[in-house]
């Protein structure tokens, strides 16, 4: 069971990935957000990003009351479907818009997991992704490490 102190530390660790994560984008170049490198622009993470952080508050809810969260129902190969509809509801390619949105989103997740009663962090309700129970704990712990991937990817990209 995870304690106040525990989550705090993950909460710290999160907002540290997603600060990273912003930086880079902010740091991009002119004309680089909008530019595809490997199949997908920065833009495209900035959206898929803002999916994600209001997926996981929408799909905690969704698991209390006993209903597989939504970006488990058919997310496609590598969540390919979960991510094309992201970009659909998030369709901006101004930088600074996005961005906001981005901030507007993480924030509504971060006030999720700082409410959260220390014994939810783990608490899975039934849902399961590949055999493993799907939990807060799991998901923030997802989010921290894709946040620091993209950076890392944005940071690549640049070189």
């Amino acid at each position: 069971m995870a304690d106040s102190a525990d989550g705090a530390e993950r909460r710290r660790k999160l907002r540290e990935a997603f600060e990273g994560f912003v930086g880079s984008v902010e740091a991009l170049p002119e004309g680089s957000f909008l530019r595809v490198v490997d199949g997908r622009s920065p833009r495209d993470v900035v959206a898929h990003l803002i999916g994600w952080n209001r997926a996981a508050v929408a799909g905690y809810e969704q698991q209390r009351r006993g209903e597989p969260p939504s970006y488990l129902v058919d997310p496609g190969p590598d969540w390919s479907h979960f991510n094309a509809e992201s970009l659909r509801r998030y369709p901006s390619r101004d930088r600074a818009e996005l961005l906001a949105e981005l901030r507007r989103s993480f924030a509504e997740y971060d006030a999720f997991l700082r409410a959260l009663p220390p014994a939810e962090w783990d608490a899975s309700h039934g849902a399961t992704f590949r055999d493993r129970p799907v939990t807060p704990r799991w998901l923030a712990g997802g989010l921290t490490h894709d946040h620091t991937e993209h950076r890392e990817e944005l940071e690549r990209w640049l070189r």
